[in-house]
């Protein structure tokens, strides 16, 4: 949670974090782990609507998005950035989809 105040329907303003390969050790090579970050049910839907995933104000878009669930992997994992082996992110769009890269 960045800011109680505006509560946990705001916009980016929580993000849940879980470490499946903590009950399976077998998703992640030894001594590795996978991790899953996301703001939940906050990303409005309008801002993706009408872009094509090809165009650079999609790519920028994605890439702003993604910018407040790594701050909070960072926090929270502090050799996060110097140990991330993959890393997708995945978009919503009107109709359901997501798409990573």
């Amino acid at each position: 949670m960045n800011d109680w105040d505006r509560g946990v329907d705001a916009d980016q303003n929580v993000v849940l974090i879980s470490v499946p390969s903590v009950l399976s050790p077998n998703l992640a090579p030894p001594g590795k782990h996978v991790l899953h970050a996301y703001c939940p049910g906050t990303e409005p839907f309008g801002l993706w609507e009408g872009l094509d995933r090809r165009s650079a104000e999609y790519k920028n878009l994605k890439s702003q998005r993604s910018e407040v669930p790594i701050h909070f992997c960072n926090l929270q994992f502090s050799e996060y950035e110097k140990t991330n082996l993959n890393q997708n992110v995945l978009v919503p769009f009107g109709e359901g989809d997501v798409e990573s890269g």
